[in-house]
């Protein structure tokens, strides 16, 4: 099954340190776009997250991280509003109905329906690496 799983913090962040989405939130108003990063916790930046996803193949409509606290971990798809979360869980045993996702029915977004994968060839080297110098790749010996 994958979907959303709410991983809490194991402990206080030490000293000074902040949460990435803090470091960002404070960087976007000081660029000058206080509206646009005006988020107060965590769970704003998840809720915006979660609606940037409506139709998308992960698509996060209704997860929140109250949700995902009190009914634990959710698969990804929009949460029937007519249903609790905990009728929702996207193990196929759940209710007897099909779990979320591209098993209820989701597709993605090409010509069959089916992902489509590819490998491309690596490209080698930018450049050569440097002679081996005194004993140490690329650096002086000593």
């Amino acid at each position: 099954m994958s979907g959303a799983t709410l991983c809490q913090a194991f402990r206080p962040a030490p000293g000074e340190a902040r949460p990435d989405w803090a470091i960002f939130a404070e960087l976007g108003r000081r660029l000058g776009f206080a509206e646009q990063f005006a988020w107060s916790d965590e769970a704003a930046v998840y809720a915006e997250f979660a609606a940037l996803t409506t139709g998308r193949l992960c698509d996060g409509t209704g997860l929140s991280k109250a949700l995902l606290a009190a009914h634990g971990p959710q698969q990804w798809g929009p949460i029937p509003p007519a249903l609790p979360p905990s009728a929702v869980k996207r193990d196929p045993t759940v209710n007897g109905s099909p779990s979320r996702g591209t098993q209820a029915g989701h597709h993605f977004p090409t010509a069959s329906g089916r992902a489509g994968l590819w490998a491309d060839p690596p490209l080698g080297l930018a450049a050569p690496p440097p002679p081996k110098l005194g004993g140490v790749p690329g650096g002086a010996g000593l």
